[in-house]
């Protein structure tokens, strides 16, 4: 008996001393105030605190939760509205150039650059007395594409020099032994090898993406007379073809390669960031070829008049490679250059609105961009 009663007094005291946890305003009004000690006011003041803090506290987690979820709805409802926004000036440039022109168009391979440039080709040698060429497209394409690897063959190892020199340099800067010692020890001469350890040496994934895309084509790195089967490395879509041929075109837009140690890349302060290994443009527009000229113009999406200069820059990328490849082919099939006109159009919603309702400016590449509030 006296057991059960011990148990039923702890069970008794335990409930009480919860209930006064949760209120404690009702533990004063039962008590009289001239009977607490200090100590029991100073545990009914603690007790307050206490649950004034949790309140605090479950107040600022459910602002936080809040203010997540509104941030979350805020995205949601901007994502939406631009793209409204971008589905809406397509329609309007499709009404405008027509559906083909207004399409986006990726190019992730040397073959993609050939592709678009390739109806060029054709109304050339259709207006021009240059000899026609009997192969299927497909044939032709594949040929072209050959070709224009060829000419990015020999700069490999000038690309991969600048790349081992770039890794080297922030080595140094960053104190990164590991990376330093791969760098000194590996033999330079086994490129193979070299971006093997490298690829899973570095951090950074854009470098890390464009070392496998030079890993690739390694063989290539001073290699004399490869065959074609070999050259399809630099002209598929896991090669470096692309970035090479960024390289490549912005260099000739300066300067002549051959006439200046032969090195396109020798101006490039970081080669990973400065040359893209894909271009896309939101509009992949069209070529033409009139009157001996070459004609070809590409657009550009924005929101507002706060992305001209990049719109700019994404244009001048995709044309100065499509002027390259074209002049490449012709003056190595037709011994001859062509006169080049290229045009960039940038597309703005008529609600971002600011100043005229077409703009024009020419840089030193000769491009011309239109701004069109549309």
């Amino acid at each position: 008996r006296m057991f059960l009663f011990y148990i039923m007094l702890y069970l008794s005291m335990t409930y009480l001393c919860a209930f006064n946890m949760k209120h404690p305003k009702r533990l004063l009004s039962r008590t009289s105030l001239q009977s607490l000690t200090n100590s029991d006011l100073e545990q009914i003041k603690n007790i307050m605190l206490l649950s004034e803090e949790r309140t605090k506290k479950e107040i600022i987690l459910s602002e936080e939760r809040t203010q997540r979820l509104l941030n979350k709805n805020v995205e949601t409802l901007s994502r939406k509205i631009s793209d409204l926004s971008e589905e809406s000036v397509r329609e309007k440039v499709a009404e405008l150039n027509g559906v083909l022109w207004a399409e986006s168009y990726l190019i992730e391979s040397v073959e993609d650059i050939v592709t678009f440039i390739y109806p060029l080709i054709q109304q050339m040698q259709a207006t021009t007395t240059s000899k026609v060429d009997s192969e299927s497209d497909s044939a032709l394409k594949l040929k072209y594409s050959i070709l224009l690897a060829q000419e990015l063959q020999p700069f490999l190892v000038q690309y991969m020099g600048k790349v081992t020199d770039h890794l080297r340099n922030y080595a140094r800067e960053s104190q990164d032994d590991k990376l330093f010692n791969i760098l000194s020890n590996v033999e330079q001469d086994d490129s193979c090898k070299l971006l093997g350890t490298l690829i899973g040496a570095v951090k950074n994934e854009t470098w890390r993406r464009k070392l496998i895309r030079l890993k690739e084509a390694c063989h290539l790195i001073n290699k004399k007379d490869p065959s074609d089967d070999e050259l399809a490395a630099l002209t598929s879509t896991s090669g470096p073809g692309v970035l090479l041929a960024c390289g490549v075109a912005q260099a000739s837009k300066t300067s002549s390669i051959k006439q200046h140690f032969g090195n396109p890349f020798q101006n490039l302060s970081d080669p990973f960031i400065e040359l893209n290994d894909e271009i896309e443009v939101d509009h992949g527009g069209k070529c033409t070829f009139l009157d001996g000229v070459a004609h070809i113009s590409v657009g550009e999406m924005k929101s507002s008049s706060a992305g001209i200069q990049e719109a700019r820059k994404q244009i001048a990328r995709a044309l100065t490679v499509y002027e390259w490849a074209f002049q490449t082919i012709a003056t190595t099939q037709w011994h001859k250059r062509y006169q080049f006109v290229m045009e960039g159009n940038i597309f703005i919603p008529k609600v971002a609105k600011r100043g005229q309702d077409k703009m024009i400016f020419v840089d030193s590449n000769g491009i011309s961009y239109f701004t069109v509030y549309i």
